[in-house]
């Protein structure tokens, strides 16, 4: 069993409608088991698979004392009476309680139960109840089903309120200033919007973008505007005016994402609490401006988020929280940066939420490595290097700047494509027959390239372009 990762407010999966569910497969049961683990590890009573990213109507409940939790498959509520008023949550809006009116009682028709043991659909009533396990969780009855998908319940109880037992379930909300620029940064920006007062949020100044060089906001600006937040546009927060400035502000607390500016002491240290970056690797690898890009090329499998402490260094303050993922063997760094992303605003409300109780970690300098922002040089292709190498340079330079080489018809950027291990016997950067097609000789083993663009054109298949450029066995792909 294994305790699944939230998504939580904002993140698409969460509108998305549901599909039924088919046979009772083991696969399914496991899902259902850690569907439960995570269930009871976010402090739930009620959990549904577009929670931990699964477009499946199945729901698992249980109480909170951990007896009889059960996974329903396909539930519907056929029938429901009376009223009740308890306090509630949601575990996709950690933090945030309120008094919800629902049915006293309702009735679903599912199939599951304990362990999912029974396959068959079958009719189930649930009552409210006002004891200290508090209500029954409706809310998660009835997010399942592809209609009401915001969350699943979260109750608090009559003990944890009143026994002094431990610190109220609800950490406090603060007051944030956010920093941020581009989409990488957006989720987190939204899941604070959910979770604490955003009071005003830093961006780069607007810059020309886009084939046409129109100038054009920043992802985070566009968001901020969007949801009534001031937005502030510093060109340099060296300058000594902005330092004030900002401590007027009044904050507890700053968090950046990908701001794209190095961030002076006395700006870092304007808020109550200081500043937390959440950056896109494991630190203290990977530190710099481009870390999921050289993670990819570099040839990583496994990267991760880090929430750090900032201090005047370049990503090297000590750690709060870590998390691990693995990286796709065919994942782009566009692709990766879609996920990571997501990632990064959980574990950022995690480290909020735990911020108090955290101990701040000092990375192991002697262990670091740097990503330094990318240039369209960094895409350049050599083809002496090895076929897998190259792939992994292909992957980590999508969408920007690609992976680019001299052709016989022009300038041609890869942005997708194999590695084949076999010997080719020909000069690097030379055209070679491979089964119906053809494919590059490179210092060791080949490669096939899948999707590419010509100079000035759409990207379209390898084939597609061997036919169109004229090219033979042969003919040679220069470095640029």
């Amino acid at each position: 069993m294994a305790v699944l990762t939230m998504r939580r407010y904002g993140d698409p999966v969460l509108r998305r409608r549901t599909e039924p569910v088919g046979d009772v497969t083991e696969d399914l049961r496991r899902m259902v088991d850690d569907m439960i683990d995570t269930m009871y590890d976010e402090g739930g009573i009620g959990l549904a698979a577009p929670q931990v990213g699964l477009s499946l109507r199945v729901m698992v409940v249980g109480d909170e004392r951990g007896r009889d939790p059960r996974g329903l498959l396909n539930p519907v509520i056929v029938d429901q009476s009376g009223e009740v008023t308890a306090e509630e949550g949601c575990l996709s809006i950690p933090g945030i309680y309120a008094d919800v009116t629902r049915a006293e009682w309702v009735r679903v028709e599912a199939r599951g139960g304990s362990a999912l043991a029974c396959s068959s659909t079958r009719s189930i009533t649930w009552t409210a109840c006002r004891s200290s396990t508090g209500s029954i969780p409706s809310r998660a009855i009835a997010s399942s089903d592809g209609s009401r998908r915001k969350g699943s319940a979260k109750r608090r109880t009559a003990r944890s309120r009143s026994d002094g037992g431990g610190r109220d379930p609800r950490p406090r909300s603060m007051k944030i200033l956010f920093y941020g620029t581009p989409a990488f940064a957006v989720p987190t920006l939204d899941a604070l919007f959910a979770r604490h007062q955003v009071v005003t949020v830093v961006t780069q100044p607007d810059r020309p973008a886009h084939r046409g060089q129109r100038v054009t906001a920043s992802a985070v600006k566009a968001r901020a505007l969007d949801a009534g937040i001031p937005v502030i546009q510093p060109p340099r927060l060296r300058d000594p005016e902005w330092h004030a400035r900002l401590r007027e502000i009044g904050t507890d607390l700053a968090v950046v994402v990908a701001f794209g500016q190095i961030l002076p002491k006395a700006v870092l240290d304007a808020p109550a609490r200081g500043s937390i970056n959440v950056h896109a690797s494991r630190l203290p690898r990977y530190r710099g401006a481009a870390p999921i890009a050289w993670s990819i090329i570099r040839g990583e499998t496994v990267t991760g988020i880090t929430t750090f402490q900032m201090d005047e260094g370049m990503d090297t303050g000590p750690v709060l929280l870590t998390r691990a993922i693995e990286i796709g063997a065919e994942e782009t760094a566009g692709e990766l940066a879609g996920r990571l992303s997501v990632l990064g605003a959980d574990v950022l409300i995690e480290t909020l939420d735990r911020l108090d109780t955290l101990t701040p970690t000092p990375q192991r300098h002697e262990d670091a490595t740097t990503a330094p922002r990318l240039k369209k040089t960094d895409g350049h292709i050599d083809w002496t290097r090895h076929a897998g190498e190259l792939v992994s340079l292909v992957r980590g330079v999508n969408p920007w700047p690609g992976a680019s080489t001299q052709t016989p018809r022009g300038e041609l950027t890869i942005w997708r494509a194999h590695a084949i291990a076999v010997s080719a016997n020909a000069e690097p950067g030379t055209l070679v027959r491979h089964d119906a097609t053809l494919a590059v000789a490179t210092g060791e083993g080949v490669l096939l390239p899948r999707e590419v663009q010509p100079e000035n054109r759409k990207a379209m298949s390898w084939d597609d372009f061997l036919r169109g450029a004229r090219l033979a066995p042969g003919d040679r792909l220069l470095a640029l």
